[in-house]
């Protein structure tokens, strides 16, 4: 119906109308509306140190589509798209009535761009938006077997993305540049909970839930005659093709909300959202590719950028309870196979003199002894943030 709709409201047909209509329709982006953000599994950005380490803080500066557009008018394709927000495309030359139209809209913008027409709204470009790469179920397509004859998957991130958001950046330039300045990858281990935090506060001005919009991004071929009949402003959640590897899930504000607006304004469009170290980790930047392997319903190893010494004193109680689980299951790195023992009993140590608890393993399950108010409270707290809603 909808299509028929649209199609109804402009002849395409008509002889003296040459702009042919491609529509971009399919069933995700049908199903937008009702993407399920509980489904993505791991989330990371590419940004400066600085950055990442004020984003674990809470402070995250939005992004709008205007400074994309600039970047690739820099010269930064990839950190850029000269195309964010268009929802029309013509060969160059159209003159046909429906086009001349909508060039005399105020309310929209075009540009000719490699031999293509394009049109854009005028007040999509000042959206905030925030931006990630996203990996859920589906992004694991390389099957392995581990030591144990368990069956694996594995996805697989092009050392081309990072490049792309560090102007490709050699290792001598990396090497060079102070620490704070030089790109690192942020890692978002609960992303479920990262949404929420992020909803309820844009949801404290009175934005609705209608008005966030939190989607992975569809890909396609923008260089064609085409048209989104996707609900405004959703065409940014259109991107061309050459952007496939970023593999975005892209938060979008949708709202006209003046007290939003104005304290984005006043703070040089950062939110505060409060730390969020228990989901969030910095790493360095990768040279090379990004592997990660899924080895169980709630079990993600991926490849370090260089090698990171950390010590068992150092570790927080998670930590040590999640490599002691690793060993129990024979999640460990095939480098460690024959150190399984060692482990478990270096982490027991480990739990008991650091915060005096005795830890066993029964069927999935941990079985904590002695432990105090205070730790149960903390255990449950943790554990509550990784349930599903």
């Amino acid at each position: 119906m909808l299509l028929a709709g649209f199609l109804s409201r402009f002849p395409c047909t008509k002889p003296d109308l040459p702009f042919s209509l491609y529509i971009f329709i399919s069933l995700s982006i049908c199903l937008l509306d009702n993407f399920n953000f509980s489904a993505a599994l791991f989330l990371f950005r590419c940004i400066e140190k600085r950055f990442a380490q004020s984003f674990i803080k809470g402070e995250i500066r939005l992004s709008q589509p205007s400074y994309w557009i600039g970047e690739e008018q820099k010269g930064n394709k990839g950190k850029g798209d000269i195309l964010e927000g268009t929802f029309l495309s013509t060969k160059e030359g159209d003159k046909s009535d429906f086009i001349n139209k909508l060039k005399q809209d105020k309310n929209i913008n075009y540009f000719d761009y490699e031999g293509y027409t394009y049109f854009r709204k005028n007040s999509i470009e000042q959206l905030y938006c925030l931006c990630f790469y996203g990996l859920n179920d589906n992004s694991y397509t390389e099957r392995n077997t581990d030591n144990y004859g368990k069956e694996y998957y594995t996805s697989r991130v092009r050392k081309e993305f990072f490049e792309s958001f560090s102007e490709r950046i050699s290792k001598e330039e990396y090497l060079k540049k102070e620490e704070l300045d030089r790109p690192a990858v942020l890692f978002i281990s609960n992303p479920h909970e990262l949404f929420e935090r992020i909803r309820k506060f844009f949801m404290k001005f009175g934005i609705s839930e209608q008005e966030i919009i939190i989607s992975p991004v569809q890909y396609l071929n923008k260089k064609k005659n085409s048209i989104s009949v996707l609900q405004y402003p959703k065409e940014l959640l259109l991107k061309d093709l050459y952007y496939e590897n970023q593999s975005e899930i892209r938060i979008i504000i949708n709202t006209k909300n003046k007290a939003f607006l104005d304290y984005m304004k006043n703070n040089n469009n950062i939110i505060n959202i409060g730390n969020i170290e228990d989901i969030a980790e910095i790493y360095d930047y990768y040279f090379d590719d990004l592997i990660i392997e899924r080895k169980g319903k709630n079990v993600i190893e991926f490849n370090l950028p260089n090698e990171r010494i950390e010590k068992y004193e150092d570790m927080s109680l998670e930590r040590l309870l999640t490599i002691l689980a690793q060993a129990y299951t024979n999640n460990l790195p095939d480098s460690l196979i024959n150190e399984k023992e060692k482990i478990i009993n270096i982490m027991k140590q480990n739990l008991k003199s650091k915060y005096n608890i005795d830890v066993e393993y029964n069927n999935g399950s941990f079985i904590i002894y002695n432990a105090s108010d205070e730790i149960i409270k903390y255990l449950e707290e943790y554990s509550r943030k990784f349930q599903k809603s």
